[in-house]
């Protein structure tokens, strides 16, 4: 049992509604950086590695949305998101890690479109 994972082919994200727990499982269904940080903030998702992962997912669904519409402004949009994920929950060292750590690939260039 994973407590976030990518589904592909559909390229969405679920995890493990964590504020259910021990008495039920419920899952999630994430689809923007919107609702994943959402879900952060209302600590539906819990523990440091988690959080690093959750951080990165919801860049690269946002990254996913973004190249959907064909904008222009990609790496000042995944900036902008980046920044919104980490407020989420600004004292979580992983999620900051997470965030950073993909911002730096775009930054790179190593992506441009996804």
């Amino acid at each position: 049992m994973r407590t976030i994972e990518w589904m592909f082919p559909s390229n969405f994200v679920r995890l493990i509604d964590q504020r259910k727990l021990p008495n039920q499982l419920e899952y999630l269904v994430i689809h923007n950086a919107v609702e994943m940080g959402a879900a952060i903030q209302a600590m539906a998702i819990r523990g440091a590695p988690a959080l690093g992962v959750a951080g990165a997912f919801g860049l690269a669904l946002e990254a996913q949305e973004l190249t959907a519409h064909q904008s222009s402004d990609l790496r000042n949009q995944l900036h902008r998101a980046g920044e919104r994920l980490q407020s989420s929950r600004p004292t979580a060292v992983n999620l900051v890690w997470g965030v950073k750590r993909l911002l730096a690939i775009v930054d790179d260039g190593t992506i441009s479109r996804m």
